[in-house]
């Protein structure tokens, strides 16, 4: 069964996980980079409520919406 698979897709699962990967790490770094950049620019306290307020419309967007993936 494996050997079927490797036959038919080649390596491409191998490239999205690397693709996956990276965007992952990328992505990451730019939200620490932002997160540090915004307590020097805004301070603490609204760096928090900011965060609190993306996570409470990614909340609501979802209660809204539900899952869009189509999985």
């Amino acid at each position: 069964m494996r050997a079927d698979f490797r036959r038919i897709c080649g390596p491409a699962p191998a490239r999205f996980n690397n693709a996956y990967m990276v965007v992952y790490f990328i992505g990451g770094s730019l939200g620490t980079a932002f997160g540090a950049a915004a307590v020097g620019w805004l301070g603490w306290a609204a760096t928090v409520a900011l965060a609190a307020a993306a996570t409470v419309l990614a909340a609501a967007a979802t209660a809204r919406y539900g899952d869009v993936t189509g999985t």
